[in-house]
């Protein structure tokens, strides 16, 4: 977990407004990993999904 917390870290700082296709698959497999769920890319016209796991990564692996 703390790798994936550094991970999560370096490219939570790197997101200003957008969000390079990289960087996006990481936060799904992390999100997969974390919160119990298949693989899953939600679609990127959907900025409430896609806001609200980058919050939910943000409380779980950097709260500590």
């Amino acid at each position: 977990m703390v790798d994936d917390a550094k991970q999560w870290g370096d490219i939570r700082a790197k997101i200003v407004s957008k969000l390079s296709n990289e960087h996006f698959k990481i936060m799904c497999s992390l999100h997969s990993k974390y919160f119990n769920h298949r693989y899953n890319e939600p679609c990127t016209c959907n900025k409430r999904i896609l806001r609200q796991w980058i919050l939910d990564l943000d409380n779980k692996l950097l709260a500590d």
